[in-house]
Parts: structure tokens; C-alpha cells; sequence
């Protein structure tokens, strides 16, 4: 065919949560013979507004067994609670059909709204960029469990035995939510520039010699979850953000009420 073609799709709201594989067929009026066909994956999850309405389908117990499997461990119960009864959640509501932001071409305007209405509320520290809370079982690559898992290009699976991803923010930097001992539940955030040097490349892994300094003199794997995330925790690659997975979404809830409060009037579609 020879050609490059770009096509732009939109779909209205109420359509999206039914969407999952589009079948698009593209057959040349004058040589038929020459249809191709591309299989376009959504994963309307990621656009999901935040509050009562469920975008993503909840899991079933074989998709919570399916998270739990490859990590040894049992999720926190606010994080099980959560995923039954919520399953994700994107804060980037902006980006919705409902709100008028021009986010693709001239949005400086609202992110200029944006930013001074967030100015004028309470500091939310480390949580203020969190994009997502990841979901289980809705088959979106990039924010689903068990899919992250399974590929878990940014967190090493070495680390999943003492805490799980629980959401991101802009720049790709995680929340992992502590899975045993005494801090069990609490929700540390962790640098996704540190994160890469973590460990060195020994096997079995062990952390890299400049983190290791003060560490537990032992491998890895032997670790004990408090003797790892104290010795993290006091080398400043991973900072406490909050004290339970229920808290930090309460907090994002209301930070974002309050902002969609502040700009409704001029930028939310009548």
C-alpha cells in the first residue's frame, strides 16, 4: 500500500469500561487484496475518573491467589480490601471527557490553574505526583497485577518477598507497601533512580557494596523484613509515606476533591 496513515478514535464515556481488543480492518477500494488488519488493545483503566464508580471489573480470588503466588506472601488486608472493592485508580482525572483542559494542545493554561490551586492546599509530601494505585486481574500491562509481576522491568523481583508495588507517580517512581514485620502495611516510597542500584550482580543477589555498609553482614535471601527495610530506611532509599495503603488513597481522595472543588467552575464540561 505504501501509504502512512494516522487516525484518531474517540469514544464517549459511558462506552469506555466495555472496551478491551478493537479489530480495525483497513481494505483499499481498489485492491482488496490488500487488506491488513490491526488488533488495537484499550486499557480504559488508565483514564479511569477517581471516586464511586468502578472502572476496572473486580478480581476474583483466583486473581488475588495469582498475585500472591509469585511473591510468598500474603497481601496487606487493606490492600486485599481495596483491590475487591475499588481495583485500581487513576488520579490524572483531568484527562477525562468531563473536564475541558485542552491537555493535549494549549493546556498551559489549566496547568497553570492547576498548580496554584494545589499551592493553595495542604502539603501532601511524597504522595502529591501518584498517579495510579495498580489493579489485579483487568489485563492492563503496565498498571495490573499479575502482569507487573510477571515482568517487573521496575522493581526487582528479588524484592517482591518483603514488599509489593502498590502505585506510581509521574516520573515512574514507586509505592511499595511492607509485607512482613513490624512495619507490615506501612508504605514506603522508593526513587526509581536508586532502585536500579540496589543490588550487585552476584548470585544469589546481595545489595551493592555502597548500600550494604551497615547492613546485616549476610546474603540477601537472608534478610530478615525488618533487618531490610530499617537498613533502607536509614540509608534514605526508602522514605515512609505513608502508614497504611488505606491512608494514602484517603489522602489522595481528599487532596483531589478538594482540587476538583477549586477548578470545577472553570474547567469541568457543563
Amino acid at each position: 500500500m505504501g501509504k502512512a496513515v494516522n487516525y484518531d478514535f474517540a469514544f464517549q464515556q459511558m462506552y469506555l469500561e466495555n472496551l478491551g481488543r478493537i479489530t480495525l480492518r483497513v481494505t483499499p477500494n481498489d485492491a482488496p487484496e490488500d487488506a491488513v488488519e490491526a488488533l488495537i488493545e484499550t486499557y480504559p483503566g488508565m483514564w479511569g475518573l477517581f471516586g464511586g464508580d468502578i472502572v476496572n471489573p473486580l478480581p476474583t480470588e483466583e486473581n488475588l491467589s495469582a498475585v500472591e503466588s509469585p511473591i510468598g506472601a500474603c497481601l496487606c488486608d487493606d490492600h486485599r480490601h481495596f483491590l475487591k472493592q475499588r481495583n485500581g485508580v487513576n488520579w490524572t482525572w483531568w484527562r477525562s471527557p468531563d473536564w475541558n483542559t485542552k491537555i493535549h494542545t494549549n493546556h498551559m493554561a489549566f496547568i497553570t490553574a492547576l498548580n496554584t490551586a494545589q499551592a493553595a492546599l495542604p502539603d501532601i509530601g511524597l504522595l502529591q505526583d501518584t498517579t495510579d494505585i495498580f489493579a489485579a486481574g483487568n489485563g492492563n500491562p503496565y498498571l495490573s497485577y499479575p502482569d507487573t509481576l510477571a515482568d517487573m522491568g521496575f522493581y526487582d523481583a528479588t524484592f517482591l518477598r518483603f514488599g509489593i508495588p502498590v502505585g506510581v507517580d509521574a516520573c515512574g517512581n514507586l509505592f511499595v507497601q511492607i509485607l512482613g514485620g513490624a512495619r507490615r502495611g506501612e508504605v514506603v516510597f522508593l526513587d526509581h533512580e536508586y532502585h536500579y542500584g540496589m543490588l550487585d550482580d552476584a548470585d544469589p543477589p546481595q545489595l551493592a557494596p555502597d548500600i550494604r555498609e551497615g547492613a546485616p553482614d549476610k546474603l540477601l535471601q537472608d534478610f530478615t523484613d525488618d533487618e531490610f527495610w530499617e537498613h533502607m530506611i536509614a540509608v534514605d532509599y526508602a522514605i515512609l509515606a505513608a502508614p497504611s495503603l488505606y491512608a494514602m488513597i484517603e489522602t489522595l481522595t481528599a487532596h483531589h476533591t478538594a482540587l476538583m472543588a477549586a477548578l470545577e467552575p472553570d474547567w469541568r464540561k457543563v
